[in-house]
């Protein structure tokens, strides 16, 4: 290792480069490069390799018996890297943290070994064959298998798990399975037990005597939030997410609480009218990046440089001056950016399900989860007065349960006669009523 200079803090807790440098030398220090390759010079984890001043616990074994007791992976052998993506525990995700190495049944059934659980692996799931993994977050972009993973394609469920199909009662479970993904019944809050980040701002930072395993550092300020709600959104299996070196010219752009606009650095596609698209429970997160002002890109600011200093403008600076094409000295701004994240983990029990009244405004006795008409596509194609004139005389404001118990459950007819959308899937008539009449 060698030795790091880490920026004081002031009496404020702020950055103060003026003030004598934190110095933290020998196994506390950089981790040195090899002078050829420029990698860094890591030793196995081992209590016969580790050195007894490396600011990390050794493995209790030696790395030689490491090497000889390789067995398959367990919940807590994936967590240990999993749980903690992001920076801290159950951070990253919002449905993934330790307590899953074996958690109680209400907080997921699938892991859960208490009785009811099916004290499933991560495996069990993920194990895509030949060292594959199947399965991968939104904002991804490689796919380790070919195919997409749901829980009709587990090998466990499939498309119709309740046995309650009907295509003409729509409040029929297996008939919302075909556009609601099972997590968004089945999932109802994240971050459970365990706080998730939530939002991150590099403009404010954070020393930290345990950042970067305990050589101390300087970390953005993060927001963090327990027993969360979702946010929903559809979602086909497909997303587009934002590569370094894009243009910012076509990527969307959200808007924030304070009715500013954010970039969508990864969102799901898909909308009411996409075949095979479902919604789904997200987590969202928020976030501050420099934007290049010359090619309109993002930089990829340096972390070290921050974590070093805590100052922001010398981490873009640091970061353009590694990147091809830009100098230090470039223009830029400092922008919103926001990601999505699908929510899997976390299923409960099916007596924790969402009932029909977190969603639906006249079943429900407080405030709904979903907007259905402005936000998810359900609205009419048009006013009332042209909708309902297109096959027979206007009968006054519509009064939803009875038009739908009328048009879908009696007579058949397919959503697109009123909506924007269609279902294929419920096998519906398209003909409007006039028509039939005639």
């Amino acid at each position: 290792f060698e030795p790091l200079r880490i920026v004081s803090a002031d009496a404020q807790g702020l950055p103060a480069p003026n003030l004598p440098p934190i110095l933290r030398s020998g196994s506390a220090g950089t981790p040195r490069l090899d002078p050829i390759t420029l990698d860094f010079q890591f030793l196995p984890a081992g209590a016969d390799t580790l050195p007894a001043d490396a600011p990390v616990t050794p493995m209790p074994i030696t790395t030689i018996e490491a090497a000889r007791t390789v067995h398959a992976t367990t919940r807590q052998s994936c967590l240990n890297c999993h749980a903690g993506a992001g920076g801290s525990d159950g951070g990253k995700r919002g449905d993934l943290s330790s307590l899953l190495v074996d958690p109680p049944a209400h907080l997921d059934v699938h892991m859960s070994s208490e009785n009811g659980g099916a004290d499933l692996t991560c495996a069990d799931c993920h194990n895509g064959g030949g060292h594959r993994v199947r399965g991968r977050g939104l904002d991804l972009r490689p796919n380790d298998t070919p195919g997409r993973f749901t829980c009709a394609t587990s090998g466990c469920h499939d498309e119709r798990p309740h046995g309650d199909f009907n295509n003409r009662v729509g409040s029929s479970l297996d008939t919302h399975a075909l556009r609601i993904a099972c997590q968004s019944c089945h999932i109802p809050t994240y971050a459970k037990g365990l706080a998730t980040e939530v939002a991150r701002d590099w403009l404010r930072p954070r020393y930290s005597e345990s950042a970067c395993n305990g050589r101390g550092g300087w970390l953005p300020e993060e927001t963090k939030r327990a027993d969360l709600l979702p946010s929903y959104a559809w979602f086909d299996g497909t997303s587009e997410v934002y590569f370094l070196g894009e243009s910012l010219q076509d990527v969307p752009r959200v808007p924030l609480s304070d009715a500013s606009l954010a970039y969508v650095l990864g969102q799901p596609n898909g909308d009411v009218a996409s075949p095979g698209a479902k919604i789904y429970p997200m987590k969202e997160h928020t976030s501050n990046l420099a934007r290049h002002l010359a090619s309109n890109t993002l930089i990829a600011h340096s972390t070290f440089e921050f974590f070093r200093s805590g100052d922001f403008a010398s981490a873009v600076a640091s970061g353009m001056a590694q990147t091809p094409g830009m100098l230090a000295t470039d223009n830029y701004e400092i922008v919103s950016v926001h990601t999505f994240q699908t929510l899997n983990h976390g299923v409960e029990s099916s007596e924790s399900a969402l009932d029909c009244g977190a969603c639906h405004a006249l079943l429900s006795g407080g405030p709904l989860r979903m907007n259905l008409k402005e936000e998810l596509g359900y609205a009419l194609k048009g006013p009332e007065t042209t909708v309902c004139t297109q096959c027979h005389e206007w009968e006054g404001a519509l009064r939803f349960n009875a038009v739908h118990y009328e048009h879908v459950r009696k007579k058949g007819f397919d959503c697109a006669l009123c909506h924007k959308f269609s279902r294929p899937e419920r096998a519906l008539s398209t003909r409007a009523a006039r028509e039939e009449d005639d």
